[in-house]
């Protein structure tokens, strides 16, 4: 029986190499010489519990590994189908979301709702029943568009002596 079991994926002293995957069984002597930390990188046999893959997993090691851990002999285990090991002991119970991920992704419902008239009241000026006026950065084009639409003349609003401002004063002068 093994000393300690990885708890991560540990590479070798000043190596890229992997020397041990999560589950391998790792020796006293290593994680002596190596350093490694009880539990960020191994965890002591004795009570090891390998984690359950995900039900979709077909990685036969994984569970191997979780269903003798449960305590299934080794034999049983390899002589086992992957559905027959995925049956042999019920899932256990979600963890519970912690509680800085229990709002995570809900919208905020807004403090005030806004107004169901879908036409904009522009500087205080009560809503009308005309297009909808031009952001004030809106080009010259735009509001001569706008213009024609609220009942102005066509020609007035294309003459190119008729400014922007002019443009975004018309209606408000009656």
């Amino acid at each position: 029986m093994p000393d300690y079991f990885a708890a991560r994926r540990i590479n070798a002293p000043g190596q890229y190499v992997t020397a041990y995957q999560p589950g391998d069984a790792v020796s006293a002597d290593v994680v002596s010489a190596w350093e490694l930390q009880v539990p960020d990188d191994v965890q002591p046999a004795e009570g090891y519990q390998a984690p359950r893959p995900s039900e979709d997993s077909t990685d036969r090691a994984a569970w191997e590994a979780y269903v003798t851990g449960q305590g299934t002999a080794l034999n049983d285990a390899r002589l086992a189908s992957i559905t027959e090991l995925r049956g042999l002991y019920a899932a256990p119970p979600p963890e519970p979301v912690p509680a800085w991920q229990v709002n995570d992704g809900i919208q905020p419902v807004p403090a005030v709702q806004p107004p169901t008239d879908p036409t904009p009241v522009q500087d205080g000026e009560p809503a009308t029943d005309g297009p909808e006026r031009p952001a004030a950065s809106a080009t010259k084009p735009e509001w001569v568009t706008w213009a024609v639409q609220a009942g102005a003349n066509k020609e007035w609003a294309n003459a190119s002596d008729t400014t922007k401002a002019d443009l975004m004063n018309y209606g408000q002068d009656a």
